[in-house]
């Protein structure tokens, strides 16, 4: 094993979590925002938290799923406009 990959697998398995992290919460303030009424900007944070899923965690992350379904409810919502 090259000397400092375990070091960089460390770092990398870290910088993972904290992008994760951050999706998560993306995720969890637009659906705040979609509950509190406000639509437009729960769509625009359900945007950036997939386009940093999908650019950090890739297509196949757990939590694009849950994005994508605020999203179209954030979407669908007869207030947006």
């Amino acid at each position: 094993m090259p000397r400092g990959s375990c070091s960089t697998s460390r770092r990398d398995a870290s910088a993972r979590e904290t992008q994760a992290a951050l999706v998560r919460a993306l995720a969890r303030t637009a659906d705040v925002r979609r509950q509190q009424g406000r639509p437009s900007d729960a769509v625009r944070l359900y945007h950036q938290a997939l386009a940093l899923c999908d650019a950090a965690l890739g297509p196949d992350a757990t939590e694009r799923d849950a994005i994508l379904k605020g999203l179209a409810l954030a979407e669908d919502s007869p207030r947006r406009g």
